[in-house]
């Protein structure tokens, strides 16, 4: 790595008057502040895009989520629920960072500890450790937003 490109709301460092995309757009590069990852799957590449941000340049279909009023300085979204596959709600309105640079997500503890409460959780130093044979029996989770639910399934929560 040679660098890095911020682009964090300008809102998280005052001593600066922009950010990277700021100046895009005054430079008249992009139109809108506006940027997306596309992760890379199987043989498609993965590649980040700047500005004008087309369903034709993103593989598959594209939700336009508003990012919460409440943490103008992060990429927060709200998701309405969190409720199992059956239906059964765990939790509503649920504030969440959106970080693309970790592979961990965090819950409520309220969340977990209903979710754990049916299987053997041992404490360790830097968090719970479940039996990984446990999850097999352990639910799907839904996140349901006004524009999508997306559910997570065992081995997506649980770190094995």
């Amino acid at each position: 790595m040679d660098g890095l490109f911020g682009l964090s709301p300008s809102q998280l460092n005052p001593k600066f008057s922009s950010t990277a995309l700021d100046d895009m757009v005054s430079q008249g590069l992009i139109s809108q502040r506006v940027f997306a990852f596309v992760f890379p799957r199987g043989a498609a590449k993965g590649t980040v895009l700047f500005g004008d941000v087309s369903k034709d340049s993103i593989p598959g279909t594209v939700h336009y989520v508003p990012l919460h009023s409440e943490a103008p300085d992060y990429w927060m979204i709200s998701f309405q629920r969190l409720a199992y596959t059956d239906g059964v709600t765990l939790r509503t309105g649920l504030r969440t960072i959106l970080d693309t640079g970790t592979f961990r997500s965090h819950l409520p503890g309220s969340v977990l500890e209903n979710l754990f409460s049916k299987i053997t959780v041992t404490p360790q130093p830097y968090g719970d450790a479940v039996d990984c044979g446990a999850i097999g029996t352990m639910p799907a989770l839904v996140f349901h937003s006004e524009h999508f639910q997306v559910a997570w399934h065992p081995s997506q929560y649980v770190q094995q």
